[in-house]
Parts: structure tokens; sequence; C-alpha cells
């Protein structure tokens, strides 16, 4: 009972974020891109954000000032691209889904065009010493992250709470998504693809404009199930920090960042070593 009673309060939540996620909530002249110039942007973003992070726990770790600062900067900065994407899905979901712009190594692992929101717990819980992969610091460079290591009892409880919560809204995503994948075996896709090939020229034309119009049906539903996802996302980076300090919030961010960058690079690198 405890467990459903907190499933439905995220999921509230989610839905009451949904205000502040809604891309016609953009400034109004903000101008028409394509999802690989807001990825870019947002790659570009992310680096900056990054070296402002390092920056202030390097040279400014007493500071709350400058630490709220560029916390605030980076979370509003998530907030945008998430409006940006949900903007662009509903335009292209597939293009978002699975973007060209990424790398195939980096598309392989994607959960509804992103990372799995628990990942963001699960790297809070790696960076705390709950789970031993000290390989990850070998990746993640040699900027030191220490308030991480002394999340309290009160805190890991709240962590886990959360985590089981999360996961049960993307379980349920997963099963939207898998009822999307198999629907195009059904109607109206699979009868069209058999009349296509059975039917006169005339009769495929108009045939196509059928099949063209079912595939905007689907790409709507795909844009509505990423759309969500990248909500839950978000809400759950924001339901995180709002159990960590303000300078585990700065670590954690550090290593979100890092962590995205270089995986991003390494596929890349990848791709170009794995080229036929």
């Amino acid at each position: 009972m405890a467990d459903n009673q907190q499933g439905q309060d995220t999921q509230r939540d989610v839905q009451q974020q949904d205000e502040a996620t809604r891309p016609e909530q953009q400034q109004p002249h903000q101008p028409r891109c394509s999802f690989r110039e807001c990825f870019l942007k947002r790659m570009d973003q992310h680096r900056s954000d990054l070296e402002d992070l390092v920056r202030v726990r390097s040279h400014q770790p007493d500071d709350e000032q400058a630490i709220r600062r560029a916390i605030t900067s980076a979370m509003q900065h998530y907030l945008d691209y998430n409006r940006m994407r949900a903007t662009v899905a509903r335009r292209d979901a597939p293009a978002v889904c699975s973007p060209v712009c990424s790398s195939s190594f980096n598309n392989s692992y994607l959960w509804l065009g992103g990372c799995r929101p628990s990942l963001i717990i699960r790297l809070v819980y790696v960076m705390a010493g709950q789970a031993v992969e000290a390989q990850l610091w070998n990746l993640l460079g040699n900027v030191e992250i220490r308030d991480l290591a002394g999340l309290s009892a009160h805190q890991l409880q709240r962590l886990s709470d959360l985590q089981s919560a999360v996961i049960k809204l993307e379980d349920g995503l997963s099963k939207g998504m898998a009822t999307l994948q198999e629907s195009m075996a059904d109607r109206p896709l699979a009868s069209l693809a058999r009349a296509m090939h059975a039917s006169s020229s005339s009769s495929s034309e108009n045939q196509a404009g059928e099949m063209d119009s079912a595939m905007e049906m689907y790409a709507r539903k795909l844009a509505g199930l990423m759309e969500d996802a990248d909500k839950l996302r978000l809400y759950t980076l924001a339901k995180t920090v709002e159990i960590l300090t303000l300078n585990q919030t700065l670590d954690l961010l550090i290593a979100a960042a890092q962590l995205h960058v270089y995986v991003l690079e390494q596929g890349q690198r990848w791709d170009r070593s794995h080229a036929i």
C-alpha cells in the first residue's frame, strides 16, 4: 500500500511539472531549429556548464552564492533543452528518438530518446560508494568529488523511495513504447503494406497517402511518449537535487556532465573506428 501511494504521489508530481515543461511556453519569437542544431547547441552548453561547475568547485568551494548560481544555471539549461526537444519532437519524433547527429554507439543504449531517469539516482549511489564501480572515476577525470561520500541514512532512504517510484513510472512508459512498436504489425500499416504490392500505380499513390497518415499518427504517439519520458528525467533530477545538499548537488551535476560529454565523444570515436 505504501509503495502504491509513493508511486501515485510521484506520478502526480510529474503531472504537475507539466506546466513548466510544455513547449508552447517557450519564448514566442524563439527561432525554429532542427534537432541537429538543438543537439549540438546542447552539447556546447554541457561543456560550458561543466567548465563553470568545475571552476566553482575548484576555486570557490565555500562560496554558497557562487555554487547556487552555477547549479541554477545548469538546471535551467536542462529545462530549456527539454522544451526544445518537445517542440522538435512534435514535428519529427523519430529524429529525436534516434538522432543521427549523435552516434550509433550512443543510440544503442538510449531509452525513449535519452537516458533512463533512474540512472541519475544510480550515479549518486556509485559516487557515494554504494556500488563498487571504481572504473567510473578513470573515465570522469581528475576533479575531486568528496561531498557525495557523506550521504546520511535519511538521504539514502529518500533516494531509495524515489528510485522505486521512478522505476515504476519507467516501466509504464516502456510498456507504452512496446505497445506502440507492436502496433506496426496491426492495421493500418500491415494492411496498407500488403495492399501496395498488389495494386495499380494509381491505387498505390492513394495508399501512399494513407501510409503517410498512419506514419504521422505513429510519430505523434512516439512524441507523446518521449515528452513524458523527458518530464520524468527532469522530475527525477529535480527531486534528487532536493534530497542532496548544495555541495552534493554540485558534485552530481559535475559527474553527470562529465559522463554525458565523455560517452558522446567516445561513442563518436567508436563509430569512426568501426566504420565500414
